[in-house]
């Protein structure tokens, strides 16, 4: 390189920075923008779930009473309809549980008391945990058998409930 060469770079790249620097200024801005905007956005949809969960676990927990002595068919046609819903937005172990259960209180069930009772807190066990865990629901392991169309069915003489 000649002097002169040297000479031309020593003087362009001073004027290179003044116009590259605003240059990137708007584009780390822009970046950092989006960046921004994406992040508000996933936490914005985890919150959603969060609330979808939460109210449809709400709605399973109130309608649990139903399947005492004096629960009536509403109550019951009620968590059978939470539950369904459930295998939209809720995760595994719950609506695992909640079919646990249910085959505690079916009518023609051999559960004893504390059975139904321990079913029934595993139950909410299991809701208490998911959303202590806050994490979002993004993969499955239920298969399509495991999804049942039940309806409420007059309790036995005993008082059980059904499934």
């Amino acid at each position: 390189m000649t002097e002169k060469t040297r000479d031309h770079w020593r003087l362009r790249w001073p004027r290179f920075l003044r116009s590259a620097v605003p240059v990137m200024v708007v584009l780390l801005s822009v970046a950092g923008s989006l960046l921004a905007w994406y992040l508000n956005s996933a936490a914005e949809r985890a919150h959603q779930d969060y609330v979808r969960r939460e109210e449809r676990y709400v709605a399973l927990v109130s309608s649990l009473r139903g399947f005492n002595v004096a629960g009536s068919l509403d109550d019951k046609a009620q968590f059978l309809d939470q539950l369904n819903l459930c295998w939209l937005y809720c995760s595994d172990s719950v609506i695992r549980a909640a079919y646990r259960f249910l085959g505690t209180v079916q009518v023609g069930a051999t559960s004893t008391e504390f059975e139904r009772e321990q079913a029934a807190g595993e139950l909410v066990l299991a809701i208490r945990l998911d959303l202590l865990s806050r994490q979002p629901v993004a993969e499955t392991a239920l298969r399509a058998d495991e999804f049942k169309i039940l309806k409420p069915q007059q309790p036995t003489v005993n008082g059980r409930g059904d499934r």
